[in-house]
């Protein structure tokens, strides 16, 4: 009977992702590694908010924002906490990517000590360090994990309605947040649901890997704690729609007075405030904290982001705007502390047009649309390989307009199909989602049950009840 371990470099031999190549693709990816452009906090502030940071021990935060101001004189009680920051990121990071990578997702590994590089801008030792990663997983991790052979699943949400009473008014737009919607207490009920049935969510580019000697996609083993089943969240558009502002929706995100990412809602007596429950983004956050155990090496979720009305109710698109680079500026602090936190982005599409509904868009318009959104949305999330269908789609395999998705780079499609399966294809592998809101929970409850009891989360405020 094979370890583990013995099965993980079986298949990675198999793959051609062994060390030495792994090694390499290190060696390609930090030749000519620079600090990534980060929050551009006006300068005059910077002192303040590392002096903040500090005191509230946010390595990451006081390192990706000393690293963006070089020209900032830091003192010494600074000099001291940037390098126990380092430190212990190094650490952490380094010891992450190892498990990571000793459970064959070597590109999980890569970002994993990517995010280590760019916040503390080093790289000493990362060579002698991988050398020895398979043997010191095998001794402090093999008999944690146990080979998962079994569904994955893939759930998806969209913005979270905090008010129900706003949102299910009679106004025309009611019957599409029932439709659509999830409520912020539903979604509350269901995590507790999901991790009750024992399921774990993981990085979805964990996956599979990419042979470099052939570019083929590979499936790639699953090893997960005892018992576990993984589940793989996404959230869909995070633009926060002006007229949802007054329907009991977030209006944006924000940081709070700990410098983590919250929600700005609006309550119905009109007060405005900073929120831990506005969407689903800091919901998961605190439920990942209090139950560590639902996440799989700190992953959350994805984010899939259009690019037409802005991101995360911030104003990226309309450059003639009078607070646009502002705006700009506040939406890439906020993506560079999701993905510091365990979310990766997706493309969603740019414009989220009525065309991938009907299918009849052209191959010309998709490729523009990518390009509009490589020009707004990718400086701002960063790159990804991720692109998750409007209204599911994907397209048929063979088709041209499938084939320029590839040609982009984006080899995992994400669709919807109430199955949730997975394919896995010659350069490409697709992880359909089941759509999570009122038409499902009314219509599909006994192939929710897999996840959660439909009738102990429902929303009695809804406009149409359980029972029809």
């Amino acid at each position: 009977m094979k370890s583990k371990l013995e099965k993980t470099l079986s298949a990675a031999l198999i793959s051609g992702c062994g060390l030495l190549i792994f090694l390499l693709l290190f060696i390609f990816i930090f030749k000519d590694e620079k600090t990534s452009p980060g929050q551009n906090l006006p300068l005059d502030s910077t002192g303040r908010h590392l002096k903040q940071f500090e005191k509230k021990k946010n390595c990451e935060r006081f390192l990706t924002l000393a690293n963006n101001y070089p020209e900032h004189i830091l003192d010494g009680s600074e000099i001291d906490f940037q390098n126990t920051c380092v430190a212990k990121i190094k650490h952490e990071k380094l010891l992450k990517a190892k498990i990571i990578a000793a459970n064959n997702n070597f590109f999980g590994a890569a970002e994993a000590i990517e995010n280590f590089f760019t916040l503390a801008g080093k790289k000493d030792e990362l060579l002698l360090k991988f050398q020895n990663m398979y043997s010191e997983f095998d001794r402090q991790s093999n008999s944690e994990l146990e080979e998962y052979d079994g569904p994955v699943s893939h759930i998806f949400f969209h913005s979270l309605i905090v008010y129900p009473q706003l949102a299910f008014d009679g106004d025309p737009e009611a019957a599409n947040y029932d439709y659509w919607m999830t409520t912020a207490d539903e979604f509350k009920k269901i995590l507790n649901q999901l991790y009750e049935n024992d399921y774990i969510l993981i990085d979805i580019r964990s996956l599979a890997a990419k042979d470099p000697s052939t570019g083929n996609t590979v499936k790639n083993p699953i090893f997960l704690p005892a018992s576990k089943k993984p589940l793989v969240i996404s959230l869909d558009d995070i633009n926060y729609f002006f007229y949802e502002k007054k329907d009991g929706f977030a209006q944006k995100m924000v940081f709070d007075e700990n410098g983590s990412v919250a929600t700005l809602v609006e309550d119905p007596h009109g007060s405005i405030k900073t929120t831990r429950d506005g969407d689903l983004v800091p919901i998961l956050d605190d439920f990942v904290l209090s139950h560590p155990d639902f996440s799989f090496l700190g992953s959350k979720g994805i984010l899939a982001l259009t690019g037409f009305r802005g991101i995360f109710g911030y104003n990226t698109y309309d450059k003639a705007a009078s607070h646009y680079i502002d705006e700009l500026k506040e939406a890439k602090m906020i993506a560079t502390e999701l993905r510091l936190t365990g979310w990766i982005f997706a493309s969603h599409s740019y414009n989220h047009g009525i065309f991938f509904k009907d299918k009849s868009i052209s191959r010309e318009i998709l490729k523009k649309d990518m390009a509009k959104w490589q020009d707004e949305v990718a400086p701002i999330s960063g790159p990804t390989n991720i692109f998750v269908g409007p209204y599911g789609q994907t397209f048929s395999d063979n088709d041209p307009r499938r084939d320029l998705l590839l040609e982009n780079g984006y080899n995992i499609l994400c669709g919807i199909d109430i199955k949730s399966p997975l394919y896995f294809y010659e350069k490409y592998f697709i992880s359909d989602r089941i759509d999570i809101d009122g038409y499902r929970m009314v219509n599909n409850r006994k192939r929710l049950a897999d996840f959660f009891d439909v009738a102990s989360v429902y929303d009695g405020t809804r406009p149409v009840s359980i029972e029809n």
